[in-house]
């Protein structure tokens, strides 16, 4: 092989650095000789070896042979253009091998001229770039995924915050319907009762859809918005207790002690206490009552809501406040909730400045702590 390169080249015998150039790009680079035509004289054996084609399958054809028909027709034009008016191209080619493979090359071809200065053959010189090629394929369809499912999640959300806007408004002209009922002199028992349900009902529905908002809004790493304002903390949960019972009945026990009056988030101290009865509810003994205990000191009020059940082992106490995750019993249970209540609960208190931790012991059963500062800027 090196003899006929260097015989292509006109190489004088007496060229000893010429011989060593020439040997060090036989041995580094994909090396082809073709005449005016384009006609192959001579490859190396490194262009047989990524061809998968011998030297006598090569010589005296042209390069379509392995032509993977990738590049377009004004591609070879201008490629063509270009060397057959003395100058050098430089660019990637994707051939096709013997056995049907791609693979690809970044490319050189340099005219060689005759004395007339008419290009007479040309000397292409190639790398192999397949893996290159393969890495950048991959990171741009990774890039169109992530771009894919980012999409896919604004539309997401875009269409759960014009849900919400939209049960929104007829949700607020039953509710004020209802309380209009309400108002009437000389209701019967039955419509009163009725009434009260109803706005109760509503207003447990619109909880419901600014949980949906909050989800959106920890799934995208927005803090929950908090504002904070003179309130009875053991009042709210006292409140929130109330609509619990009409929904699940009398399984909760409530305790308050200390000091409870101060600033807080109200929405936020009802959807912390909504959530961890409503989880104790769904995981807990259907045969034991539900904990609920509040004190507050100088600095800062304690809610803990505590049930018997399963226990959570260690592994799930670590991953419970995760966003969409359920615990082993959760998933096995017959409650298909989402795995976000939990993660709302951690994201309010933080969100409050406040911490949130879960505790499950054969003494204690799964009890779950929320301590909130006592004064808390508004956000």
């Amino acid at each position: 092989m090196t003899q006929n390169l260097l015989a292509e080249a006109d190489l004088a015998p007496s060229d000893k650095r010429g011989r060593d150039l020439i040997k060090v790009l036989d041995a580094s680079s994909i090396v082809a000789f073709t005449d005016a035509a384009g006609i192959i004289t001579d490859v190396n054996d490194r262009f047989c070896e990524i061809s998968k084609y011998s030297r006598s399958e090569l010589l005296g054809k042209n390069h379509r042979m392995i032509n993977s028909g990738i590049h377009s027709s004004e591609f070879w034009n201008t490629f063509w253009k270009s060397i057959s008016t003395g100058k050098i191209w430089k660019g990637e080619i994707r051939n096709r091998a013997k056995d049907g493979s791609f693979y690809w090359l970044f490319t050189t071809v340099v005219p060689l001229q005759d004395k007339f200065g008419n290009p007479h053959q040309y000397v292409s010189i190639r790398h192999d770039i397949t893996e290159f090629k393969k890495l950048e394929l991959e990171n741009y369809q990774s890039k169109f995924e992530i771009e894919r499912l980012k999409l896919g999640q604004e539309s997401g959300e875009k269409f759960v915050s014009m849900l919400a806007h939209d049960l929104r408004t007829p949700l607020t002209a039953a509710k004020l319907s209802a309380e209009i009922i309400l108002r009437q002199p000389e209701l019967s028992t039955r419509i009163s009762t009725l009434a009260s349900s109803t706005v109760r009902g509503i207003e447990r529905t619109e909880n419901m859809i600014c949980h949906l908002l909050d989800a959106n809004k920890i799934r995208a790493g927005e803090i929950l918005p908090t504002e904070t304002i003179d309130c009875d903390f053991g009042k709210e949960i006292r409140i929130t207790l109330e609509v619990l019972r009409v929904i699940y009945g009398e399984r909760f026990t409530y305790n308050a002690k200390g000091k409870l009056t101060g600033r807080w988030d109200q929405l936020g101290v009802r959807r912390i206490t909504e959530n961890l009865c409503s989880n104790a509810i769904k995981y807990g003994s259907p045969k034991k009552p539900i904990s609920v205990e509040v004190s507050g000191d100088d600095h800062q009020v304690t809610l803990s809501v505590c049930n018997d059940g399963k226990l959570l082992s260690a592994e799930e106490q670590k991953n419970i406040f995760r966003y969409m995750h359920r615990s082993s019993s959760a998933s096995a249970g017959s409650s298909r909730g989402w795995g976000i209540g939990l993660a709302k609960v951690r994201e309010v208190a933080e969100s409050n400045g406040g911490t949130v931790q879960v505790e499950s012991t054969q003494l204690t059963g799964t009890k779950f702590t929320v301590r909130l500062p006592r004064h808390v800027e508004n956000g």
